[in-house]
């Protein structure tokens, strides 16, 4: 596949994501939120939370979360750790050397925000008295890993872009 092809499927699989994620945030996040009873549901959290945040969210939330958090974890939240692995892999990727070693950690962030996702809506289905403490650690720190991953990832492709930019204007690449 050449370069160019490389770019156009980045810039594709680009525009898809931040158009689902946007979706995502815009629309569908406030009205899980609101159905949370006003708290922020557990994956959008960075700093992780404990088994009272658990089940806090859970007592605080309306009739009907549950199964909203559940359709939303299997259709939309799908969609956004594999669109955003793919352009996170994609960018890094075109960049050769180095940012196709780094290029690991797109497919790092799709992994472990799917993991994230599994393990968060096995704790919104179980009854709030039964949630673990150590179901909740893992959970936890599977979200705080997806959050740092995230962020590595958006500083390495903006750094691969700023780079190719720099070597273009040296008569480099």
């Amino acid at each position: 596949m050449t370069y160019q092809i490389q770019m156009r499927w980045f810039w594709l699989t680009t525009a898809v994501f931040f158009l689902v994620y946007g979706l995502l945030v815009g629309w569908v996040g406030p009205w899980l939120t609101e159905l949370a009873g006003g708290l922020p549901v557990l994956d959008t959290r960075p700093m992780g939370y404990t088994l009272d945040d658990v089940r806090g969210l859970l007592n605080a939330a309306q009739p009907g979360f549950v199964e909203a958090y559940g359709h939303v974890a299997t259709t939309w939240d799908r969609a956004v750790p594999v669109l955003a692995g793919a352009m996170f892999t994609l960018g890094l990727w075109t960049g050769g050397g180095i940012w196709r070693l780094l290029a690991v950690l797109g497919v790092a962030y799709g992994i472990a925000d799917l993991t994230e996702n599994a393990l968060v809506l096995r704790l919104m289905r179980t009854m709030p008295d039964e949630i673990t403490v150590d179901a909740v650690a893992r959970a936890s720190a599977v979200s705080v890993t997806k959050w740092v991953l995230v962020g590595l990832c958006f500083v390495s492709l903006i750094g691969r872009f700023v780079a190719g930019l720099f070597g273009k204007t040296r008569g480099q690449a």
